[in-house]
């Protein structure tokens, strides 16, 4: 079992560590993996700031295939924008591990219309700042959320600049059809959605929907671009909801969402 943590977290933290734990107990035959871009939890932790997601994606592929103990095929837990990265992987080297169940927990696979709700002023400004230059080339290379960054009141210049949504969404005019044969190997794709999330913006995205669109109206599902019709006619996508804001679930609904997904 692959797992790779959210925006602002790292490999080893609290929580990720005490999923792992819970998966362990649950699946003492199987090994778990937590995805990270340096053994150092602070260098780790900034990289799920900053970074080129691309090479990012492409170094959890290379850490993938060379986990001594891996089998040639695995189950994958994505937190948040670790859900939206380890599709990446699942589009771009389903070649060696195979990579056959993948659960997500409000992860923007339909990317985010706003930046990542904060508190204080400076972040406020920040943030302001940030999504006048969103589609710089700088910022899509360097800004992690940016990189998912996908308003539809701006579409034209999402498809001409976005740096990785577009791409593994095959949005662009030219489709990628190894990412659509890729992600239909898939034998179960689960995808979690939180009702208050304030950090996912629309947090329907999490269901690779629009915001208030259901998910069989999405533009993703009716033109198939990735094959989310097919999975979804087979039977092999399952749809849930949970209470409350962003990554807030107990130990047993886990646990739960894990055991029907697995």
């Amino acid at each position: 079992i692959v797992i790779w943590h959210g925006l602002g977290d790292h490999y080893d933290s609290g929580f990720i560590e005490k999923c792992m734990d819970l998966l362990v107990l649950k699946y003492p035959q199987s090994s778990v993996y937590s995805i990270r871009m340096d053994d150092d939890p602070e260098k780790d932790k900034q990289y799920s700031l900053v970074g080129d997601m691309n090479q990012q994606v492409q170094k959890a592929c290379d850490l993938i295939a060379n986990i001594s103990d891996m089998t040639d095929t695995y189950y994958a837990i994505g937190m948040s924008q670790g859900g939206l990265f380890l599709r990446g992987v699942l589009e771009r080297c389903n070649t060696g591990p195979q990579m056959k169940r993948l659960l997500t927990f409000g992860s923007p696979h339909m990317g985010i219309s706003d930046l990542p709700k904060c508190d204080t002023l400076l972040c406020k400004a920040r943030n302001n700042l940030l999504k006048k230059q969103i589609w710089t080339d700088w910022t899509q290379h360097n800004v992690v959320p940016a990189q998912y960054f996908r308003d539809p009141n701006q579409l034209d210049l999402y498809l001409n600049h976005s740096h990785f949504l577009a791409d593994i969404n095959n949005e662009r005019l030219i489709k990628n059809s190894t990412y659509k044969l890729q992600f239909q190997s898939l034998d179960k794709l689960s995808l979690v959605m939180f009702d208050s999330d304030q950090m996912v913006t629309p947090k329907e995205s999490a269901w690779f929907s629009e915001e208030n669109m259901p998910f069989n109206q999405s533009v993703m599902y009716t033109n198939n671009w990735l094959g989310l019709q097919e999975l979804h006619q087979q039977g092999k996508i399952i749809l849930n909801s949970l209470e409350g804001e962003h990554m807030r679930f107990t130990d047993t609904q886990f646990l739960d969402l894990v055991a029907e997904a697995f």
